[in-house]
């Protein structure tokens, strides 16, 4: 950034061209949410569980810098983006890590790059250095990243052919640390433009993993030894032979009942606070491949979009260390009360638990999302819009040891998809606090989602925002049920001067039985934004 200011001060006249600007959010956050809800949004569907994570924290984002022209085609930007501070009753973050980890990482740095256009219309632009960068509308990364964009636009010479590509390489966790360099992906697109408000796109991607899909391998591993376990308790499959589980046994069936629950417990909460959990390695290739289009009116906006991700990885899991602990610390628990049956099961149950030392195996990635909008202004001061949205699922890796396993559920770098503010701005993987691969629907479940919104405007200054949406899985949970609720949103913005905006947001969240007999969530926001 100091290099940027000084050779923009260096050149007389790119002191005349010279724009700065500063920024500020500041914003009370409250948030009360069922625990099983949190703890879906981030790793694995718990068990019911009407416990609730209330979060309550003081915002606070900067930003600011200088953008110059030293000449008429090269544009040079430094600016520092300090991420969003929460002061919280949870301890101090910075963009969800610790601050001085999140400082050293990113050094605070905002838009830092250098521009050139070539052609009097700017036919041909290239930008080098850190930007802000949209991949799939959105769907697949929408975050900083490190790297090189380059964009030409035929119709702005010749309106006659009206092409334009786009291709990035890119760095995308847009952070200066070890490991930032090894993964980079690569991004092509390509543009008709039929009329101002009609467009057809076609996109193209592919992310070079060194490790970024760990996570996902992890938490797709674990899901799927939970479902072996789970079925072979269900099938009766654990006893040693000769030791018949009578379903008409009362008793038995009772005790294997108590036991099979307890397990699950084990499972998922052990998933969830990192005791039973793998650490994955991975190495390999993902794609995407898709379509979008726009068309639109005076009046009526509509867009649609569809992506296919594709790709293989050579995956090693390793188990946490505390997992054989834990796992029979649980065993132990059932066994002291439990009859003879359940004992002997118990013990099977210890062993099967414990065994978690799958090889290394190709994991066969195959997946798709599908998503429309539309919006109407209904008068020059209401506006209607409605969106739908569906992506694949999977329920969970089998055995490595046994083959190219397939992975089904949609997966992503750095996703945004602002439907609502509570679901998706949690549940769909935007809770991550920096650039990871991930899997876009909360469990990895798949999703099918859609919802309605209205925008009233009360003359410039004021705006008023509803909607309402409905979530469910397209893999059910333990008890076979998809519906995941029905959140509705409603906001308002106020301009009051030219530098100053001030905003509330409210979210209410009814879980459906997805997530089991559990309370409603909410979350609330007031704040303001200052621009200078």
């Amino acid at each position: 950034m100091l290099l940027v200011a000084a050779a923009l001060a260096a050149c007389p006249a790119a002191a005349r061209a010279q724009t700065w600007s500063a920024a500020s959010d500041q914003r009370f956050f409250g948030q009360s949410v069922p625990r099983s809800v949190f703890l879906s949004q981030l790793r694995y569907p718990g068990v019911a569980d009407d416990t609730v994570t209330d979060r309550w924290a003081a915002q606070l984002r900067l930003r600011g810098g200088v953008r110059g022209r030293p000449t008429d085609g090269l544009t040079l930007v430094a600016e520092l983006d300090t991420g969003l501070l929460e002061l919280a009753n949870d301890g101090t973050r910075l963009d969800g890590r610790p601050v001085g980890d999140q400082v050293q990482r990113t050094l605070l740095l905002g838009p830092v790059y250098a521009e050139l256009q070539l052609g009097e219309t700017g036919v041909v632009l290239a930008r080098l250095g850190k930007m802000r960068t949209r991949v799939g509308e959105g769907a697949l990364f929408s975050a900083y990243a490190l790297g090189l964009l380059i964009d030409v636009d035929l119709g702005l010479a010749w309106p006659s052919h009206p092409w334009q590509l786009r291709a990035q390489a890119l760095f995308p966790s847009g952070e200066l640390v070890k490991g930032t360099f090894t993964s980079p992906l690569f991004t092509t697109e390509l543009a008709y433009r039929f009329s101002r408000r009609t467009q057809v796109r076609l996109h193209g991607a592919a992310y070079l993993d060194r490790g970024g899909l760990g996570p996902v391998v992890a938490d797709a591993g674990t899901r799927g030894r939970a479902a072996r376990i789970e079925a072979a308790f269900a099938a009766r499959n654990l006893p040693p032979e000769g030791v018949v589980c009578d379903p008409s046994d009362d008793v038995g069936r009772r005790e294997l009942g108590e036991l099979v629950a307890c397990v699950r417990d084990a499972l998922v909460i052990g998933t969830n606070d990192g005791t039973f959990a793998y650490d994955a390695e991975t190495r390999g290739t993902l794609g995407w491949t898709g379509i979008s289009a726009e068309a639109g009116g005076a009046r009526w906006q509509a867009t649609a979009l569809f992506l296919y991700g594709f790709g293989a990885v050579q995956a090693q899991l390793h188990a946490n260390g505390t997992l054989r602990q834990a796992a029979e610390a649980r065993q132990a628990e059932v066994q002291a009360d439990a009859g003879p049956l359940t004992r002997i099961i118990a013990e099977r149950a210890a062993a099967a638990l414990t065994d978690v030392l799958d090889p290394s195996g190709r994991v066969q990635l195959g997946a798709w999302l599908a998503q429309a909008t539309g919006r109407v202004w209904l008068t020059d001061d209401l506006r209607l819009d409605a969106f739908v949205l569906a992506l694949s699922g999977d329920e969970g890796l089998g055995n490595l040891s046994q083959g190219t396993q397939r992975y089904g559920a949609f997966v992503s770098l750095a996703p945004f998809l602002p439907h609502t503010s509570l679901f998706f701005n949690g549940g769909a993987a935007s809770m991550v606090s920096s650039p990871v691969v991930t899997a876009l629907a909360p469990d990895a479940a798949g999703l099918v989602s859609g919802g309605l919104g209205a925008e009233l405007f009360f003359g410039e200054a004021l705006r008023v925002r509803g909607v309402v949406a409905a979530m469910g899985s397209l893999v059910g949970n333990a008890a076979g049920a998809n519906f995941e609720g029905v959140e509705v949103d409603l906001s308002a913005d106020y301009v009051a001067t030219e530098w100053l905006l001030v905003l509330v947001d409210g979210a209410l969240l009814v879980p459906g039985p997805y997530f089991g007999d559990v309370p409603l969530g909410y979350q609330l926001i007031a704040g303001a934004a200052v621009s200078l």
